[in-house]
């Protein structure tokens, strides 16, 4: 089952506990209790978010605009685990039409390709080409994806255009340089820019279970190993967040060696559709 169906799937079972809640409340007081279903709709990103960034604040130092992000990360949450990638995921597909360098975007944990429709809406308007793939199954160890990356990067590099930028989101970028260590000799990439990614892990994901988030804990062996066995990395830029709920402290975003970019007053999501993360997108595409 693809990550769309499993997000619709959980949609439906979201929608079916409030309805069956409102219906027990409705024999009571039927005025309140839908009323009650909405606001338990409209709070439960806010409560994760919230959630999220009072675990944060135990391992970063605090930073200012932080509670602004809360209600706005709450919002894209809503949006994109509720809408775009259940329902909008195809909204913009695949384009390797034309001659010109293209960009691949690799989304991260529990997303799909629905995660980058408002670059990609950018990106067709201006005539890039772009592939977008969706990392199946999900989640799973961040080394089965590979073969994924390897075609999308092929594939624009098949249309003519020469070596693509790579724009990856938080596990994308962990899943990029697992790419890049596995293959003897990838394809060459001009760029890439990491977007929030773990490069240090995260103490967010002790909370999980599944192979991803085992290989994302700070420290782990699949980090150290991972670091001894990688590559040098094509030309590449880490973009961070003082106020990233998911990857913190900001210092996990970045890399040795690397350029970085920390952005104030940014959530994880919030971090896609960032001005400075466009401006870097098409510097690359420039260079």
């Amino acid at each position: 089952m693809s990550t769309a169906h499993k997000l619709r799937v959980l949609q439906c079972g979201q929608s079916v506990t409030l309805a069956l809640l409102a219906l027990a409340l409705c024999r009571a007081q039927p005025g309140p209790a839908a009323a009650l279903a909405m606001a338990l709709l409209a709070v439960a990103p806010l409560a994760l978010v919230g959630t999220q960034m009072l675990q944060r604040q135990r391992f970063a130092p605090r930073a200012r605009g932080c509670a602004a992000v809360v209600l706005r990360e709450a919002w894209l949450q809503a949006r994109t685990f509720g809408w775009l990638q259940p329902w909008r995921s195809r909204t913009w597909p695949d384009d390797v039409h034309g001659r010109r360098r293209g960009v691949v975007l690799v989304h991260g944990y529990w997303c799909n390709r629905g995660v980058w429709n408002p670059l990609l809406r950018r990106l067709g308007r201006r005539g890039t080409p772009f592939v977008a793939p969706d990392l199946e199954p999900m989640p799973a160890d961040i080394e089965a994806y590979a073969a994924r990356i390897d075609a999308a990067v092929r594939q624009l590099h098949a249309a003519g255009g020469g070596a693509p930028v790579i724009v990856a989101h938080s596990m994308g970028g962990m899943a990029v340089r697992a790419w890049l260590a596995a293959r003897p000799v990838p394809p060459p990439v001009a760029r890439i820019v990491f977007v929030g990614t773990p490069h240090q892990g995260t103490p967010l994901a002790r909370w999980a279970r599944s192979p991803a988030a085992r290989q994302m804990r700070p420290h782990s062996a699949w980090l150290r190993a991972l670091a001894q066995r990688e590559p040098a990395l094509p030309p590449a830029l880490c973009i961070a967040a003082t106020c990233d709920q998911v990857v913190y402290p900001p210092t996990a975003a970045l890399l040795r060696g690397v350029p970085a970019h920390l952005l104030d007053g940014t959530g994880h999501l919030g971090l896609i559709t960032a001005p400075a993360t466009w401006r870097a997108v098409l510097r690359a595409l420039r260079d």
